[in-house]
């Protein structure tokens, strides 16, 4: 397992090494992973933890918390910024954000002996957990368990969010899932589904149990936000009805906000026009912790 970090010993990305520009939130902020041997400069950070590159984004003027951002599927980290404006929109907000690059995954459980030959390579959701997360925390001072963190997701990488939230309830104030697909079983003709779980006939526990966000949904504590267009033509937006009113049934007290707006597709115009919403969702979250209060 590897760890690398390029350019934290450069002032090129925040214009001033020792920071006295920036507020005291930003300025604290610095103090803190400083004294714990982690600091991170201002604006862009390339790390490569266990082979993966990961980009860290932190704001120089306040801090606000930690986003880990999760990505559709075969579509690069990089997406994020260039279409949905993510990373302007976050550093006028305050939040850090930390985005793995995952390739194809699906944020899946594991890789099965079924899984195709050429995707077995993408990280999966035990990756998350059992390396990234650690080695965010231990060599960067990212994701600490007693701080501001929150996950945001579309797409596949919606699914992921989620997943997250219910195997680690106590880790995020609030989550963010926008267009997802949560419950492979109602997919099951879907090829890239298949090509990482195998057939449905000979698996029916993972489609239905063990890779099933809407399944396990009752042990989410993070406030959930949820988006997904209508107009959405490659994921159903009754995906995240369904996930909705599970999560209602199951935690009447959660605090839940949807958004299913008619017109919207499955796409970075949507996802785009849903951060603005998503950082008023986090922000007004930040002082109830994990367990939420009821809206």
């Amino acid at each position: 397992m590897s760890v690398c970090l390029s350019g934290c010993g450069s002032d090129a990305l925040s214009g001033n090494s020792s920071g006295d520009q920036t507020t005291n939130g930003a300025n604290n902020l610095q103090a803190e992973t400083k004294m714990h041997g982690c600091q991170l400069p201002i604006g862009q950070a390339n790390l490569v933890i266990d082979g993966i590159p990961v980009d860290v984004w932190t704001p120089s003027e306040k801090y606000a918390g930690d986003v880990l951002v999760l990505h559709p599927w075969n579509v690069s980290r990089k997406e994020w910024c260039v279409k949905a404006m993510l990373c302007t929109k976050a550093a006028d907000r305050g939040f850090r954000l930390i985005m793995p690059e995952m390739g194809k995954s699906i944020y899946s459980q594991a890789v099965y002996p079924e899984t195709r030959e050429d995707w077995k390579e993408f990280p999966t959701m035990t990756w998350v957990k059992e390396t990234l997360i650690p080695e965010l925390r231990e060599q960067h001072c990212l994701l600490k368990t007693d701080g501001q963190n929150f996950v945001l997701g579309a797409s596949a990488g919606a699914r992921g969010a989620l997943l997250l939230a219910e195997e680690l309830p106590s880790l995020f104030v609030a989550v963010a899932g926008l267009s997802g697909d949560y419950n492979p079983s109602e997919l099951k003709g879907d090829n890239v589904y298949r090509g990482f779980l195998g057939d449905f006939e000979q698996f029916p526990q993972r489609w239905e149990l063990a890779e099933n966000v809407v399944e396990g949904c009752g042990d989410i504590r993070a406030s959930v936000y949820l988006g997904h267009g209508k107009a959405d033509d490659m994921v159903s937006y009754q995906q995240t009805l369904h996930l909705y009113d599970q999560l209602k049934a199951s935690n009447p007290e959660l605090n839940i906000r949807l958004n299913l707006p008619a017109e919207a597709g499955g796409d970075f115009v949507f996802w785009g026009s849903e951060v603005g919403h998503v950082f008023d969702f986090f922000e007004s979250m930040q002082a109830t912790g994990p367990e939420g209060s009821l809206q």
